[in-house]
């Protein structure tokens, strides 16, 4: 957070924790539950809400000033989801928003895919496949049109 000298932190334990970078203090912290390992977060540009994600597929968007969990995102939006499968197949390791539009997101998994998520309609709209990406592998342009993936891979790392 730019304003509070803040940064969000991910723990395997399973929380997210919001701690203030110069005083090293904890000012708030929130647990998952034991069964999630969380990965990645990332803050929307109009610092309203940020989401957390990891080991089991979901993502968890929360409201910054109320610290409550708003939106649970895991399904897609897009083709026939007639058996509910999740959007991703494996744990996420990316999380990006987009900084010109606080609605968009951008998760990556390791089942190689990149998922483009919606806060309005709460779905995947997009998914394009081949990229595995790794911790902080995946951003979007400032305009908001082209997402770069760092994908863990011998050749064509960047894409």
């Amino acid at each position: 957070n730019q304003v509070h000298n803040l940064f969000l932190a991910t723990l395997a334990s399973g929380e997210v924790a919001e701690c203030h970078a110069t005083s090293n203090k904890v000012h708030w912290r929130c647990s998952l539950g034991t069964d999630e390992q969380l990965l990645a977060c990332d803050f929307a540009c109009d610092w309203k809400h940020f989401a957390v994600a990891g080991v089991n597929r979901k993502i968890y968007v929360f409201n910054d000033k109320t610290k409550k969990k708003v939106l649970e995102l895991d399904k897609p939006g897009w083709g026939d989801n007639i058996y509910g499968y999740p959007a991703h197949s494996n744990r996420i390791m990316c999380l990006k928003f987009s900084p010109s539009d606080p609605h968009l997101l951008v998760s990556s998994a390791l089942d190689e895919t990149v998922q483009i998520w919606d806060l309005r309609v709460r779905k995947s709209v997009r998914a394009v496949s081949g990229a595995n990406c790794i911790r902080e592998g995946v951003d979007i342009t400032n305009d908001g049109n082209s997402i770069l993936t760092a994908s863990y891979r011998v050749r064509t790392q960047i894409q």
